[in-house]
């Protein structure tokens, strides 16, 4: 991990906010459930979700440009389905944004 990057591993749970060690962050996660990754441009907050579940702030002020959405897999069978907006979220994020 480096300089503006920041990810959430469903092997351990672990956080990893631009350094290569990670801190306990939250629950492991695997086929069938559902990941999200927000942005509180007002709090300045990236946070992520497990099948709905606000996991909490996963980093503050890390972000003032542009942002680059990515996954990352461990074995050539794995497949992921973004949802950028043009379905409803499992996370309630209306609710969220009030």
């Amino acid at each position: 991990w480096e300089r503006d990057t920041i990810g959430y591993h469903g092997d351990d749970g672990y956080l990893y906010c631009e350094r290569g060690t990670g801190i306990k962050f939250g629950p492991l996660y695997t086929t069938d459930e559902t990941v999200g990754c927000g942005i509180n441009y007002y709090d300045k907050e990236i946070f992520f979700t497990k099948n709905g579940i606000n996991l909490g702030t996963a980093c503050k002020n890390k972000f003032d440009g542009e942002m680059i959405p990515m996954c990352g897999m461990e074995s050539s069978n794995e497949s992921v389905i973004a949802n950028f907006g043009e379905k409803p979220f499992v996370f309630d994020i209306e609710n969220y944004a009030k």
